[in-house]
């Protein structure tokens, strides 16, 4: 009783910020993809876009991205047949995203 509004607000709880989700970028998963695959040797072909396997989920929660991008590209730049990849995603929600390796 007789407080001032400075008492009131400095006495207020805070106010609680919603939690934001990083922004993830794409881009920089893209070019890291592309620079994996040209050191292993494959060539990036934009025509190569008919086959291609399961597309990597990749999103902030994603903690092994790295790993499953440069497994696959591994893999590509294994088999003597594949010589030429393409890469490139898909926006499936917001900070949600597919990657596309395909391959020739």
């Amino acid at each position: 009783k007789g407080r001032n509004a400075y008492e009131r607000t400095r006495t207020a709880p805070p106010e609680t910020a919603q939690p934001t989700e990083a922004p993830f970028d794409i881009d920089y998963w893209i070019g890291y993809a592309q620079t994996v695959a040209t050191e292993k040797g494959l060539v990036l072909e934009p025509s190569a876009v008919d086959c291609w396997d399961n597309p990597i989920s990749a999103n902030p929660n994603c903690i092994y991205l790295e790993r499953d991008i440069t497994a696959r590209l591994n893999r590509y730049a294994g088999d003597g047949d594949i010589t030429d990849v393409w890469i490139w995603y898909e926006c499936v929600g917001e900070n949600r995203y597919l990657i596309y390796i395909g391959y020739a």
